[in-house]
């Protein structure tokens, strides 16, 4: 369980790094936020799914 949230976690925060580097005007601390808010919210969603 805790891979399946570590795989989650990463694939998140890859996933908001991506999405900030093709906003426009992107700098450091809003990459920095949008990964760490990607991981957050693909772990939540990943820890929810295996409750529902």
């Amino acid at each position: 369980m805790i891979s399946l949230q570590k795989n989650s976690a990463l694939a998140g925060a890859v996933t908001g790094a991506a999405l900030a580097l093709t906003s426009d005007g992107h700098s450091h601390e809003q990459i920095v936020q949008c990964a760490i808010t990607g991981a957050a919210i693909s772990t939540a969603a990943n820890l929810l799914t295996g409750i529902f």
